[in-house]
């Protein structure tokens, strides 16, 4: 790389540090000339990628030798150094850089021996970094329902969540009314939450172990079309 591109300047206006406000930004960043040194700079290391062996709060962007939209991106909401593109979440980042260009980055990164900040499960599944079925999940009764979406789905997730039912625990029916809440969200997702329950009660015992079993006879009789055997009340 020559001289003039390592040297090449790229624009300092202030940017805001992450938990002080959104890190992504619109607006203009620095002068024309500014912008398009940083995108030859990082044209040139597209072409012939280096080792980014050292990083300090002036090291730009275009190191990593982006696509030329993904860098084109990041100068309009002005992410313009690494170090504050490393504290940027996926979130921040998915509506103005977007699937395609968050890939991009990451594949960058990780060529460089680098991270943005930890990726949830659920954000490795929406950049199609892992595959729903290979997350591993363990769920007992106390689990959220939120943390159930690679098993039930995100928009039964948030319909449950919807109806007030937050825990798996508040997927057993423990009433004929309770019963019909979920048979109303259809038999397929019925299933699914059926085989939920059917995995936690492998782990209980005793009068929980006794209740829940209860709740799948009474799933299973609704599914089946047979009449349904009251659960005893408390």
């Amino acid at each position: 790389m020559s001289p003039k591109l390592a040297n090449a300047p790229v624009a300092r206006t202030p940017l805001r540090q992450p938990g002080q406000g959104s890190t992504v930004r619109r607006g203009a960043w620095g002068t024309v000339a500014e912008r398009d040194a940083l995108y030859l700079h990082n044209e040139e290391m597209r072409l012939h990628p280096q080792p980014c062996h050292s990083i300090d709060a002036d090291t730009p962007v275009s190191v990593l030798g982006l696509e030329q939209t993904t860098i084109s991106r990041l100068y309009r909401v002005g992410i313009l150094r690494l170090e504050v593109l490393q504290r940027c979440s996926v979130e921040e980042l998915w509506r103005s850089i977007g699937r395609h260009g968050i890939s991009n980055i990451l594949d960058r990164l990780e060529a460089n021996g680098l991270s943005l900040v930890p990726l949830t499960e659920y954000e490795k599944w929406r950049l199609g970094r892992v595959a729903r079925e290979d997350i591993t999940l363990r769920v007992g009764l106390e689990t959220p329902v939120a943390e159930l979406w690679p098993r039930l789905g995100t928009a039964l997730t948030r319909l449950l969540k919807k109806r007030g039912m937050l825990f798996v625990a508040d997927l057993a029916p423990t009433d004929e009314d309770r019963m019909l809440q979920l048979y109303r969200l259809g038999k397929a997702n019925l299933r699914r939450i059926q085989a939920i329950l059917s995995d936690v009660g492998r782990d209980l015992d005793g009068e929980a172990a006794l209740r829940l079993r209860r709740a799948l006879e009474l799933m299973a009789c609704h599914l089946d079309g047979r009449r349904a055997v009251p659960l005893p009340r408390r």
